[in-house]
């Protein structure tokens, strides 16, 4: 009776303290500025309504983050030195051997180099002959460890000649008389040729490496295909592989219809080098170290003579020939190393007879000693199988009477006519000089002293003009001459002998004056 139920102890909520009402207060006023911050609301908002826990909390994240970052970029800047490094040991080891090349050097090393970064398509790299290009090229080749293949173009005269030889290089090939000297893949044009590239390079574990292929002397793909070079110039984007192709030229890019190209490659050029850089490099070749100042000078004469004319492989053949004759009267203690004024006095009827023959590339050959004079010496002109033939025939024309042609060069027998006494009374025609003779008269006899079908074309007809221009043929200038030009031989008798004797011909067979 009076008596009242009370609630359990065990569902009956505790009233909270309050240091923990104002916490719970403060956390939900930093949710609602986190919210509003989503909203458009800023960091200091945060920063004000964080309870002292929370922003030590905060700190101590940042400052782990912070330090992360730090060494994670100690980490790169490291990397990149160590990459630096050895981008610069690897400069150095090329460029102690090669002179003159450091920044060409450089270039293609950061072209190559980096195995992450995709390779050039194509690379066009041009300058005079004898300026290091191959040397270069494939001296960074072998030490970033690229494969390469070199082919040299005036060595085929057919696409398919040079596209299997490509791939026989890339595919370990070599012609023998085992496979009767027959290519392995047959590739009559540049579409098979990139329809079979994928298979040999992946055949090879060529898939993922960088592969280069070398052109050297461009220029003599001009008289191919037009579509030869542009195919070259998108190789890599026509096989989807990691292939590169340096062309190597003495021409400029613009002499190869650069504007019907289309597409552009990227062009590096190598200059010539300078009188240090020439004296430097052909200084190598000095034995004696004791000698090397007095071989010094002696090249800054033969750069001094020669610069203008020849590049460097010509300039080492002539240092090879003159310097035993520069250097004798000092061996003989005639001269002393020191008197340059006397040397170059003594030396200078052998550079006068060097430089007679250097503008027409003569090349001479010592025989033994019983031989006679005439023999000793034979002179022979570096010129095309054809235009020696040529010039052989010009010389023929100008020496010989027109209406004695049939008795040299027909094929058939004629009977021969009784000499009379009047041959006794001729006049000798080496005497009166070369007389002018018409175009079709000299083709008549080139055909008939080659003793072989030669089609007429127009590389031909261009090989007369080269003659032309080498001044061993002169153009008539008259006008009564304009549609049936006539020309005239200008060598004299003991060239156009050489000349004929390197061909296997004797010229005193076919002259006038001689029978």
């Amino acid at each position: 009776k009076g008596s009242h139920v009370t609630e359990p102890s065990m569902g009956r909520k505790r009233p909270r303290s309050r240091a923990k009402q104002s916490n719970i207060a403060s956390k939900d006023a930093a949710d609602v500025v986190i919210e509003e911050r989503g909203q458009g609301g800023t960091d200091e908002d945060l920063d004000s309504c964080k309870t002292p826990a929370a922003k030590r909390r905060a700190t101590s994240q940042t400052s782990g983050r912070d330090l992360d970052d730090s060494e994670s970029a100690r980490e790169g800047d490291m990397e990149t030195v160590n990459i630096a490094s050895a981008s610069s040991d690897l400069l150095e080891s090329i460029c102690s051997s090669l002179i003159g090349r450091k920044k060409q050097v450089e270039t293609l090393i950061q072209l190559f180099e980096e195995p992450a970064v995709p390779v050039h398509s194509s690379l066009f790299i041009y300058g005079h002959s004898g300026s290091g290009k191959t040397t270069v090229v494939q001296s960074v080749l072998s030490a970033l460890k690229i494969f390469s293949v070199y082919v040299n173009c005036a060595e085929f005269y057919t696409q398919r000649s040079l596209l299997e030889e490509i791939m026989d290089q890339l595919s370990g090939h070599v012609l023998s008389s085992e496979n009767n000297y027959v290519s392995q893949l047959k590739c009559e044009n540049m579409a098979a040729f990139t329809r079979q590239l994928p298979d040999v390079l992946k055949g090879n574990d060529y898939n993922d490496r960088t592969v280069c292929i070398i052109l050297d002397k461009l220029e003599y793909l001009r008289t191919m295909e037009l579509t030869l070079i542009p195919a070259f110039l998108r190789l890599q984007e026509l096989c989807s592989r990691k292939i590169t192709v340096v062309m190597l030229s003495c021409l400029t890019w613009e002499k190869f219809n650069s504007s019907l190209i289309g597409c552009e490659p990227l062009i590096v050029h190598f200059p010539n080098y300078s009188k240090e850089e020439t004296i430097a490099i052909l200084s190598k070749d000095c034995t004696e170290e004791s000698m090397l100042i007095f071989y010094q000078t002696f090249l800054g004469h033969v750069w001094n003579l020669f610069s203008h004319v020849c590049d460097i492989k010509e300039l080492r053949h002539i240092c090879a020939v003159l310097y035993p004759k520069y250097c004798s009267p000092v061996l003989s203690g005639e001269v002393e190393k020191s008197d340059t004024k006397k040397l170059w006095s003594k030396g200078l009827p052998h550079f006068k007879a060097v430089m007679e023959k250097v503008y027409l590339h003569e090349t001479t050959r010592n025989t033994s000693e019983g031989e006679s004079q005439e023999s000793s010496r034979t002179a022979v002109l570096e010129l095309p199988l054809y235009s020696k033939y040529l010039l052989v025939a010009a010389y023929l024309a100008s020496y010989n009477p027109a209406n004695t042609d049939k008795r040299f060069f027909a094929k058939e027998r004629y009977s021969k006519k009784k000499i009379t006494s009047k041959q006794s009374t001729k006049m000798n025609r080496q005497l009166m000089g070369p007389k002018p003779f018409p175009l079709d008269r000299l083709m008549a006899i080139f055909y008939s002293i080659v003793g072989k079908p030669v089609l007429p074309t127009s590389s031909l007809f261009s090989q007369v003009a080269s003659l032309v221009t080498l001044q061993f043929v002169s153009q008539m200038s008259s006008a009564e001459y304009l549609d049936a030009p006539r020309y005239k031989c200008l060598v004299t008798l003991d060239v156009a002998r050489s000349v004929a004797r390197s061909v296997g011909l004797d010229l005193f067979r076919y002259l006038y004056d001689y029978i």
